[in-house]
């Protein structure tokens, strides 16, 4: 197979006559200097050279597949089948295509098959023209997570018990050619398998067989080794067919779906540092993935930088990162991430979840939807406000830290665990409660109020900081900064919708819409430089 020959394919023919578009082609002009870049060039011809030989069809330029991607996905088309339409009637990518028109097959082939470090590189390109702007410069970044919904429905599972069943079946070579053969033939074949063990597990698994056919042909029995090694990452009793890496997790959209967790980097200039993809339902366990993945980007960055940028800053951009405060939502505050960050040596600024349940109870106090049984209910230790190393009343009071004792927990002993991260018992105390107004609903008949925190002191500490206007001021912005991104990647209802069907797939779809989100931002940020 060779690459065709298209002599309109070419940076000066194509930027000329988008540029008679106006308006409609002048993004697609800075996608077209973009993807001539010699850093995107030399990326590109790896994927090129995939067609040595002079025999077979013709295959279309990588650059000019990558240039209808990133249009596509700039114009809000995420689906190969919308882009293969597209490049039929649009103007801009009759123009970008040469008059040609690309098959489903090529696309998908194209988005799938290709080197997902060599996508990441494409987007780490778009940082060193940021870079070389002068305009990557950051003090804080913020990591946000999100959903990203997979293309498998949750219906179509496969059970550690069926895969089971699946390799027996295999074994026994009584697996179906296809979903469109099952028949009393096969059913018959099964049962004389069934009449004829004596082994009762063996049984009990062809009978699982016999209640769901559609999951025991040659094709499933191939992913065998695939859905085994799913399993042995998850303690889940079921797997996605279609997507096995995939986790089942609580979505915004509602209810359950087997989805990513989608883990997006920015700095407060609303420029995309990096994208990680993790089946983890939650992101208590995610810092450390964040933070290993940010500083891959940053080596890559860095040589990127040396060979491609015109700017000579290579100590600055290491230091940018090392001094860089990583700001975190509630849903981070977890012990292991905590661990992750003092083990790192990042500066992490992450919202206790004390805080986070203040802040809710003050949202609707505002809005008047705390109702009048909640305000007699009994007094608890959310109803406290969390102060510098102490707790203020809903009277005024405060109940300061006392003392900080040792606890003799299974977790604490026989480890050589470093000192921060030890949890001890942060004893704070009120003796002022004999006359409070609130004593019957706080303490009943003691005399005094205690509330004890048993956290690490770096769980302490962190929840010091936001009771401090200089760290909440820095925590502000970080909404708007993370919605900056994600609005630019969710559909309506708040979830992404990933259109790839592996790892390697949507990595690279993830990948280039933040190189047009990161090109957008260069667009918009250069027309601030005068």
């Amino acid at each position: 197979m060779v690459l065709m020959e298209l002599p309109d394919f070419c940076l000066e023919i194509l930027t000329r006559k988008l540029k008679k578009e106006g308006i409609d082609g002048r993004f697609a002009v800075t996608i077209v200097y973009f993807i001539f870049s010699r850093a995107v060039q030399d990326v590109i011809k790896n994927f090129d050279d995939e067609f040595p030989s002079k025999k077979g069809g013709k295959a279309y330029p990588r650059s000019m597949l990558l240039a209808i991607f990133l249009y596509c996905y700039k114009e809000g088309e995420t689906s190969i089948s919308g882009m293969v339409k597209r490049c039929r009637y649009d103007r801009i990518l009759r123009i970008l295509t040469c008059g040609t028109n690309p098959s489903y097959s090529t696309l998908k082939r194209f988005q799938k098959d290709c080197n997902k470090k060599a996508f990441k590189k494409i987007f780490i390109y778009t940082l060193v023209e940021l870079n070389d702007l002068d305009l990557l410069k950051f003090l804080h970044l913020f990591i946000d997570g999100t959903d990203a919904i997979i293309r498998g429905s949750k219906h179509y599972k496969i059970t550690r018990d069926e895969l089971k069943a699946l390799k027996l079946l295999k074994k026994y070579k009584l697996l179906s050619k296809s979903n469109n053969t099952f028949s009393k033939n096969w059913e018959k074949k099964i049962n004389r398998k069934i009449d004829g063990n004596a082994d009762e597990k063996e049984v009990k698994l062809l009978k699982i067989a016999l209640k769901n056919p559609s999951k025991f042909t040659r094709l499933m029995g191939r992913e065998i080794q695939v859905f085994e090694e799913a399993f042995e990452k998850t303690d889940k009793d079921f797997l996605c067919v279609i997507f096995p890496q995939a986790a089942m997790m609580p979505t915004k959209k509602g209810g359950y779906d087997f989805a990513f967790n989608l883990q997006q980097i920015m700095n407060e200039h609303h420029i995309a540092l990096g994208t990680i993809l993790l089946n983890k339902p939650n992101d208590y366990h995610t810092l450390e993935d964040v933070i290993l993945d940010l500083k891959e980007n940053f080596q890559i960055l860095t040589e990127m930088v040396q060979k491609y940028g015109h700017r000579n800053n290579l100590k600055e951009i290491p230091r940018l990162l090392n001094e860089a405060i990583f700001i975190m939502d509630s849903g981070y505050f977890s012990d292991y991430n905590l661990e992750k960050a003092y083990e790192h040596e990042i500066k992490a600024l992450i919202m206790p979840k004390n805080k986070a349940i203040e802040q809710n109870q003050e949202y609707r106090k505002r809005k008047g939807i705390i109702t009048t049984e909640e305000n007699e209910k009994s007094i608890t230790k959310k109803d406290f406000k969390r102060e510098k190393k102490s707790y203020k009343c809903p009277y005024g009071e405060k109940v300061v830290l006392e003392e900080v004792k040792e606890i003799n927990s299974i977790n604490n002993k026989g480890k050589d665990i470093p000192e921060p991260l030890i949890k001890k018992a942060f004893v704070h105390v009120c003796y002022s409660c004999s006359e409070c107004p609130l004593k019957e609903k706080c303490i009943g008949d003691k005399d005094f109020k205690i509330i004890i925190d048993k956290v690490s002191s770096l769980s302490y500490e962190m929840s010091d900081k936001f009771t401090n206007q200089k760290y909440l001021k820095i925590y502000s912005p970080r909404f708007q900064v993370s919605e900056s991104i994600n609005g630019f990647l969710k559909t309506q209802n708040g979830v992404l919708l990933l259109s790839g069907s592996d790892e390697n797939e949507i990595s690279n779809e993830i990948h280039l819409k933040n190189t047009v989100y990161n090109l957008t931002r260069i667009v918009n940020l250069k027309g601030t430089l005068y």
